[in-house]
């Protein structure tokens, strides 16, 4: 019975030995458990925030990439749109010299064809005013003799073809006469022809 009795304290020793063994264990495995956990968390929470970091930093080089071209753009629209304007400016400008030239043209055209009409209505008038004249005279011719001293002198009328002769038929108008000599100076005399047949006396000098 005794024995039975040492037994049973005995095992009851033992056994809350090793259950303060366990106890202890337990808590040493649970302390280490927390530490690793801890560590853990603060590895995690250590790369969550350089990850963080490396993601707001790229997200910043993002924007400001994306700021940088959306001013590069917006520079190079406004400098586009300069440039239209400026060649529209050009355009508009030439267009207006155009106009201007076109209408100067115009006015340069206008005064032509006034000064043509007005010149073809002063001719039709003096037509109409001198017209009997014109019509009496049509045709019509008148001698024309040229005496000359010496008298073999060379005769000619310079601003017709025909070569003169005494008595030579000519229309009204105006004549000029050449008389020309080896020994003598030559000598031009004007002659108007109207409505009557003509003598023309020339001397001429020697040389």
């Amino acid at each position: 019975m005794i024995l039975v009795v040492m037994f049973s304290f005995l095992f009851i020793i033992y056994k809350s030995k090793r259950l303060t063994e366990f106890e202890k264990n337990s808590e040493e495995q649970l302390a280490n458990f927390k530490k690793t956990q801890a560590a853990d968390l603060t590895r995690f929470q250590k790369t969550n925030k350089d990850k963080l970091t490396k993601l707001k930093t790229e997200q910043n080089t993002k924007a400001k990439d994306a700021t940088t071209e959306t001013t590069k753009k917006q520079k190079d629209f406004a400098v586009s749109q300069k440039k239209q304007l400026e060649n529209k400016q050009k355009q508009i400008e030439r267009d207006k010299q155009e106009v201007q030239k076109d209408i100067a043209n115009g006015r340069e055209i206008g005064w032509m064809q006034a000064t043509a009409f007005w010149a073809i209505l002063f001719i039709f008038y003096l037509i109409i005013i001198n017209g009997f004249e014109v019509n009496w005279n049509f045709g019509q011719t008148y001698s024309l003799t040229v005496k000359t001293k010496p008298t073999n002198v060379d005769v000619k009328i310079m601003n017709i073809k025909p070569r003169y002769k005494d008595g030579i038929r000519l229309k009204p108008g105006q004549y000029v006469i050449k008389a020309q000599h080896s020994a003598y100076q030559h000598k031009y005399q004007c002659v108007n022809i109207t409505d009557k047949n003509v003598n023309l006396k020339m001397k001429l000098r020697k040389k």
